[in-house]
């Protein structure tokens, strides 16, 4: 999915963040990155996996004083506190839980298929 959205706005640079209660690992595709956009299929790394806290993902932007154009969050949205607070344009895409409503930014609901 992200690969997909990533082709299709045509972006110059990527920054995975892959995060549970806490950012455990960034990965960087595209200018000043470690690989190129076309690599991120093949090359990223999930890290993580106990606990959905997104706070830390807004917390950690904004301790790196990164000022991305968007941020894009894919989960299943069962979290583990709110929504958290953006200060910049946010996409929800939440797999496999219709239930799941953001109170902030826009949302894109993802079927899962097998």
């Amino acid at each position: 999915e992200i690969a997909e959205l990533v082709r299709t706005v045509s972006v110059k640079r990527v920054r995975v963040l892959w995060w549970d209660t806490k950012v455990c690992r960034e990965e960087v595709y595209g200018e000043g990155g470690t690989a190129p956009i076309d690599a991120l299929v093949t090359s990223v790394q999930p890290t993580g996996g106990g606990g959905t806290a997104v706070r830390c993902v807004h917390e950690y932007i904004a301790e790196k004083q990164y000022n991305p154009s968007a941020v894009v969050v894919f989960t299943d949205g069962y979290l583990g506190g709110d929504w958290g607070t953006w200060s910049h344009p946010l996409m929800w895409c939440i797999v496999g839980n219709k239930s799941a409503k953001p109170t902030v930014g826009k949302t894109a609901h993802v079927e899962v298929t097998h």
